[in-house]
């Protein structure tokens, strides 16, 4: 189904636990200190059997550097296997200007690329500025992941204009 981002998330105690889980929560402060804030907050769920291009190659910030502005955390609900789809990334990438891949050869596999694969349970962290494509289910399960992206607190949230829900 559609994303769900944090409007629908953080009416629900569990979604709101989640944000400041340690092991989540320890690892932005290692790099942001006490400058971080939560930037967006997105459960994502593919169907068995999806149709459509295998990457789709972007960037979520484009700051190249190798100190991250913005961390994209995947936490991963279902096993992540060549099936499934895995996040890929392309180590190196977050350094220089140069933008990833446009149109037709924004859904072509790249030579250095690199597949995230997972357990349930499982987390990765990505610096936002590293090219990075999300993948299609071809296999039988679903393919589910909580999506918690940090940043420094000077940087502007996605969908600033709406208030949290009250409950967080």
């Amino acid at each position: 189904g559609p994303p769900r981002n944090q409007h629908k998330l953080l009416k629900y105690r569990p979604f709101i636990d989640l944000i400041e889980h340690p092991p989540i929560l320890d690892n932005h402060r290692a790099i942001f200190g006490s400058q971080l804030q939560l930037l967006q907050f997105d459960l994502l769920r593919q169907g068995p059997h999806h149709e459509g291009p295998d990457r789709s190659w972007h960037r979520d910030f484009s700051f190249p550097g190798d100190y991250p502005l913005s961390i994209n955390t995947i936490l991963y609900l279902d096993e992540m296997n060549d099936e499934k789809g895995p996040t890929r990334v392309l180590p190196g990438s977050h350094r220089g200007w140069k933008q990833p891949p446009k149109e037709d050869a924004r859904s072509k596999p790249l030579p250095a690329e690199v597949a995230i694969n997972a357990e349930a349970g499982d987390a990765a962290f990505i610096n936002s500025a590293i090219w990075h494509s999300g993948g299609i289910n071809r296999g039988d399960g679903l393919r589910r992941g909580i999506y918690l992206y940090y940043g420094h607190w000077w940087l502007k949230r996605y969908e600033w204009q709406q208030a949290i829900p009250w409950q967080a």
